[in-house]
């Protein structure tokens, strides 16, 4: 089998082992988002709005070079978070 091959069957292995529906696993999808809603209370509260968002975005880029695609979401998350916390008025 060739590294093509492999590269081709990869994705299909990967969704295979992915709960069918989210009624199957809602711990874990909760556990998402909580720790993303840690993460972005403890970025603000060391670094502030810009030292967190710099932070979140370089963790975003960490995760999507190492192909995490767990910890991409979890980062992608902490920015939609500090994005959404900066939009409100004080």
């Amino acid at each position: 089998m060739t590294n093509d091959r492999l590269v081709r069957l990869r994705p299909q292995a990967v969704m295979e082992n992915q709960p069918k529906s989210s009624s199957e696993s809602p711990s874990k999808m909760m556990s998402g988002t909580s720790e993303a809603k840690r993460l972005a209370a403890s970025l603000l509260q060391k670094h502030g709005m810009s030292g967190a968002k710099t932070t979140a975005l370089d963790e975003t880029i960490k995760a999507q070079k190492a192909r995490d695609y767990y910890q991409l979401s979890i980062w992608r998350e902490v920015r939609q978070l500090l994005e959404t916390q900066q939009e409100k008025p004080s």
